[in-house]
C-alpha cells in the first residue's frame, strides 16, 4: 500500500472538491432541484413508464408490457422506451417512500451522476489528464446537445456509452479477447436503458472500430480474427441475441402491429447542416448563431456542440505534428474523430439526399424516428477529443508558464467552457403537474368504475398530450385503466380523434374503438371526466369503420357504404337485460348481385338491382351486449360514376332498432 505525502493528499482533496464543484454547476444548469426538466408531456410520460415498472416489480401490475393505457390495447409499453434497464433505480426511491415526482428527480440525479462518473473514469483510463477528464465528463454529461434534448428524459441514462468505447478500444489494441463478452453485456445494457441511445451507440461505434481495423497492431488483429477469436466473437454475438430477446420480442410485435415509419417522416428529423448550428437553449449562442427555425421539426434539431468542443476538434485535426500529442492520446483522438465523421456522414440529410435511407430500410430501424437525438451519444467522442486537447494544452504550458499563470489559464479555460455550455432549460414543478390531476382526483372519490376517459374540453385549453398524460397518471394512481394514451406510436385501430381530441365526433370515435377492439366491457363501467360527456345509455347501432369495411357518409349518421365484399354491423344492447329487437334497414347496390345477411342464429339471402333499395326487417334473438351481423355480396367493388374516386359494393341506410320485448 502506497502512502500519500501531505502535498499529495491536499492535491487529491482539491481535485475531488473541484470535480464536485464542476458537477454541481452542471446540475444547476440542467437539473436544478426546484423543477423537473422538459414540459408536462414527455417527462410525465417517462414518469408513468418508470412508475409502471415499479408497480409491476412490487406486484401492483400483472404485466410489464401491458400497461393499462390505450385501454384495452395490449403491449402498450413497447410503443416507446420501456426503461427496462433503469427503472430499478427509480424503484429504490419509491421503496423508500419518495412520491412519484421526487423519485423521478432521484432517478434523473442518479443517472446524471453515473454519466459524469463513467465519462470521467473512462477518460482517465484513456490516459487523459485529470483536468482534461473533467472537461470530457462535463461536456458528455451537460453539453449543449444533451441540455437541448433534456425534455426527452429517456436519453439521460447513458452511463454505459463511455464504458462501451473503452472496451472496444482495449479489444482493438490487444486486450483480452474474452472482454468481448463484457462489451456485449454493456451494449445490451444500454439498449435496455434506452433503445434510442443504444442504437445511437452502435452507430457511433462503427467509425471507432473502422479506424482501428485500418490503424491497429497486427498482433491485435491476428488475435481478434484467429480461429479462437472467431469462436469468441460468434459466442458473444449469440449471447447478445439471447440477452436482447426479452426486450426485442415485445418491440417486434409492436412494430409489426403499427408498421414502420415512412421515409418522409424520418427525413424530417435527420440532421441537416444547419442542425449543427442550432442551440436555442444556450444563453450565449441563441443570440449569435444564424436563424434555423426553417428546419422541419426545428425543436429536434439541436446539435451545436459549443465553441470549446468545435475548436478542440479543429485544433486536433489541423495540428498533425506527432510531437504535440502523446502517441496513445493521438490514436484515441483519431478513432473518436472517425466515430464522429462516420455518424455525421451517414445521418446527414443534405438537400433531401441521405445515406441513412439505406440504413432505414434495415429491419427495426424504421422505428427510430428522431435521429437528431444522436447528438446525445455523439457528444462522447466530441468530449474525449476536447479532453485530449485541453489535457495536452495544459501539459504544454506546465513547463513554460509560472504556476500563477498556469492557474489563471486553467480558470480562463474552465470559465470559457461553462459560459460556452450554459443552457436555459425549461421545466415544471411538481405543483404544476398536480394542478392538472388533483381536481379530477377529487371527482373520483369512492368511484369504483374500472376505466377512465378524460376529455379535453375547450374550457381547459390543455394540449392533447397534457390531457392524455393526466388521465394516464391519474388512472395509474387510482389503480384503474384509461382509454387515453400517449406514446411514440398508437395501437392499430385507435382513432386519431381520441389521441388528438380534435373532432366533433369524439363519442362516436370512443364507441368505435371499444367495439372494434372487441372489448366486452359495458359502457356504463367507464367514468367520463371533462367534456364531452357521451350518452351511452339506451340502444345503439354502430357501423364498424376501417376494420370491417364500412365508410361513413358525411352528415348521414344512419347511412354507410361498404368498400369491400363484406362488412360487419354491430348492434348493442346498452342495458344489462336480455332483450329482443327488431332491426330495419334498406340495402342498395352499385351493380346487380346477391346479398347475404348472416347472424349467429340465421341467414337471409336475396338479389338486388342498382337503383332499387331492398327493405330488410329482422327480429333478433334476445341478447345483451354486442350482436354481430355480417353482410356479404358477390358484387365486385366499382366506382360510383359521379366523380367519387372511392369504390363501393353496397350501402345500407335508414337504420332503425326497436326494442320488442324485454326478457329477464
Amino acid at each position: 500500500m502506497t502512502l500519500l505525502q501531505p502535498d499529495q493528499k491536499r492535491l487529491r482533496i482539491f481535485e475531488a472538491i473541484f470535480a464536485i464543484f464542476l458537477f454541481l454547476i452542471g446540475i444547476w444548469f440542467v437539473l436544478p432541484p426546484w423543477q423537473l426538466p422538459g414540459d408536462l408531456g414527455d417527462t410525465r410520460f417517462n414518469l408513468y413508464v418508470l412508475e409502471h415498472g415499479y408497480r409491476w416489480l412490487v406486484g401492483l401490475e400483472p404485466s410489464f408490457w401491458n400497461a393499462p393505457f390505450f385501454y384495452p390495447a395490449e403491449n402498450t409499453l413497447a410503443y416507446s422506451d420501456s426503461h427496462l434497464g433503469s427503472f430499478l433505480i427509480y424503484a429504490v426511491f419509491r421503496l423508500f417512500n419518495f412520491d412519484t415526482y421526487d423519485a423521478l428527480y432521484g432517478w434523473l440525479l442518479v443517472c446524471t451522476t453515473a454519466n459524469y462518473a463513467s465519462a470521467f473514469w473512462v477518460s482517465r483510463q484513456l490516459k487523459i489528464s485529470y483536468l482534461g477528464a473533467l472537461v470530457a465528463a462535463f461536456i458528455f454529461t451537460f453539453g449543449l446537445p444533451v441540455s437541448g434534448q433534456i425534455g426527452h428524459v429517456q436519453i439521460v441514462a447513458r452511463f454505459w456509452v463511455p464504458i462501451a468505447f473503452l472496451l472496444v478500444y482495449r479489444l482493438m489494441t490487444g486486450g483480452n479477447i474474452k472482454s468481448i463478452y463484457l462489451l456485449v453485456f454493456v451494449i445490451v445494457a444500454q439498449l435496455y436503458a434506452s433503445i434510442y441511445t443504444g442504437y445511437f451507440l452502435l452507430l457511433c461505434l462503427i467509425g471507432f472500430i473502422l479506424y482501428f481495423l485500418v490503424d491497429s497492431e497486427r498482433d491485435a488483429l491476428t488475435k481478434l480474427f484467429s480461429p479462437l477469436g472467431g469462436i469468441h466473437l460468434a459466442s458473444a454475438a449469440t449471447l447478445g441475441v439471447l440477452l436482447l430477446f426479452p426486450l426485442a420480442v415485445p418491440h417486434y410485435i409492436a412494430s409489426q402491429a403499427v408498421g414502420g415509419r415512412d421515409w418522409a417522416e424520418i427525413a424530417t428529423m435527420l440532421p441537416q447542416p444547419l442542425s449543427y448550428f442550432r442551440a436555442p437553449q444556450s444563453e450565449l449562442w441563441k443570440r449569435i448563431l444564424p436563424s434555423t427555425e426553417s428546419l422541419p421539426m426545428a425543436h429536434e434539431h439541436i446539435l451545436f456542440f459549443g465553441l470549446v468542443p468545435l475548436l478542440s476538434m479543429v485544433l486536433f485535426t489541423l495540428l498533425r505534428n506527432p510531437k504535440i500529442w502523446a502517441w496513445q492520446l493521438r490514436r484515441v483522438g483519431l478513432a473518436m474523430l472517425a466515430s464522429f465523421l462516420v455518424v455525421f456522414v451517414i445521418t446527414l440529410n443534405f438537400n433531401g439526399v441521405s445515406f441513412y435511407q439505406i440504413i432505414a430500410g434495415f429491419p427495426g430501424v424504421s422505428g427510430i424516428r428522431a435521429v437528431t437525438r444522436v447528438g446525445t451519444v455523439l457528444v462522447f467522442p466530441v468530449s474525449i477529443i476536447s479532453g485530449i486537447v485541453i489535457s495536452q494544452a495544459l501539459d504544454w504550458t506546465k513547463n513554460r508558464l509560472a504556476a500563477p499563470y498556469s492557474l489563471l489559464l486553467i480558470a480562463l479555460l474552465l470559465g470559457a467552457l461553462i459560459l460556452d455550455q450554459r443552457p436555459s432549460v425549461p421545466g415544471f414543478t411538481k405543483s404544476d403537474a398536480l394542478l392538472l390531476s388533483e381536481p379530477l382526483e377529487e371527482q373520483l372519490v369512492n368511484n369504483e368504475e374500472p376505466v377512465i376517459w378524460l376529455g379535453n374540453s375547450d374550457a381547459n385549453n390543455n394540449a392533447f398530450w397534457e390531457t392524455n398524460l393526466t388521465a394516464m397518471l391519474l388512472s395509474q394512481k387510482l389503480n384503474k385503466s384509461t382509454i387515453n394514451g400517449y406514446s411514440g406510436s398508437i395501437p392499430p385501430g385507435y382513432p386519431g380523434e381520441l389521441f388528438t381530441h380534435k373532432s366533433e365526433n369524439m363519442c362516436e370515435a370512443l364507441q368505435q374503438w371499444l367495439i372494434n377492439s372487441g372489448e366486452p366491457i359495458s359502457f356504463d363501467k367507464i367514468v367520463q371526466l371533462e367534456s364531452p360527456h357521451c350518452d351511452f345509455s339506451g340502444d345503439k347501432i354502430y357501423l364498424s369503420k376501417d376494420f370491417y369495411g364500412w365508410e361513413k357518409a358525411p352528415n348521414t349518421p344512419r347511412w354507410a357504404w361498404a368498400s369491400a365484399s363484406s362488412a360487419d354491423l354491430f348492434i348493442r344492447n346498452g342495458s344489462s337485460r336480455y332483450e329482443r329487437f327488431r332491426l330495419n334497414f334498406d340495402v342498395g347496390v352499385i351493380a346487380a348481385g346477391s346479398i347475404r345477411i348472416i347472424t349467429p342464429d340465421s341467414e337471409l339471402s336475396f338479389s338486388v338491382k342498382p337503383g332499387v333499395s331492398v327493405f330488410v326487417e329482422t327480429v333478433l334473438p334476445p341478447f345483451a351486449g354486442l350482436y354481430k351481423i355480417k353482410i356479404i355480396t358477390d358484387i365486385v367493388p366499382q366506382l360510383p360514376g359521379n366523380g367519387d374516386p372511392r369504390k363501393m359494393t353496397f350501402n345500407i341506410s335508414s337504420l332503425e332498432l326497436v326494442s320488442v320485448a324485454p326478457r329477464n
